[in-house]
């Protein structure tokens, strides 16, 4: 229960984060999860994003986003888009054939990094979009790239080509390493002889993943 609670702060800060950098860019947003289901209303009222925070292995949460997608449709119609960071930015192209019914579920399986709960939890997502031909995107960094971060700082995004430079936020991205949700990633990380760039570099990581997504709403919204 104490590990959970501190994951789901973490991730809501995650959100925080990810809207923080929406807001500075002009773009209203709101913030649901858990029992904020009650809050259609105002969901439909006035936000133009909405983050939906969740326990990933919890299918309750699943089912909330679902009933939240079909609310939110029923009062804006293809005015609604779907996007989530289980998808990567550089599988977008899988997700539109799959979307267009140019491939099966089979064959995204084998184009795209599906998390392992994708049929359960994230595919009726995707299938409500698919049946009501609403955008889809992939939101998340490719986790390679997340990865170079982890392990050279944003120097080593400077490497990627032009073409792999599609899937990142625009370089350079912004870093605060003062915003809580980074600093309580340095605080869990053991206190090691040659642990200084780790340090330094895992919550970089984070933030490339935020900075990502955050682009990739703005500029699909």
């Amino acid at each position: 229960p104490l590990g959970g609670s501190r994951r789901r702060e973490s991730r809501r800060n995650a959100a925080i984060k990810t809207a923080a950098q929406l807001e500075q860019i002009g773009v209203r947003y709101a913030l649901a999860g858990g029992l904020a289901v009650g809050a259609h209303g105002y969901i439909r009222a006035t936000a133009d994003v909405v983050f939906l925070g969740e326990e990933h292995n919890n299918s309750i949460c699943h089912w909330l986003e679902l009933e939240i997608t079909i609310n939110a449709f029923k009062a804006k119609g293809d005015k609604v888009g779907l996007g989530a960071e289980m998808y990567e930015a550089d599988n977008q192209n899988a997700l539109n054939e799959y979307l267009a019914g140019k491939i099966d579920e089979k064959e995204l399986k084998a184009k795209a990094r599906l998390w392992p709960n994708d049929p359960t939890d994230y595919k009726p997502l995707l299938d409500f979009a698919k049946d009501n031909k609403l955008k889809f995107i992939a939101t998340n960094i490719p986790r390679k790239m997340a990865s170079i971060v982890n392990k050279k700082g944003y120097e080593g995004l400077d490497s990627l080509t032009a073409e792999e430079k599609k899937f990142v936020a625009p370089l350079p991205i912004k870093y605060d390493p003062e915003l809580k949700c980074y600093k309580d990633i340095v605080k869990k990380l053991p206190h090691m002889p040659g642990m200084g760039k780790v340090r330094e570099n895992l919550p970089k990581a984070q933030a490339s993943k935020d900075a990502t997504m955050a682009y990739f709403i703005n500029k699909n919204y």
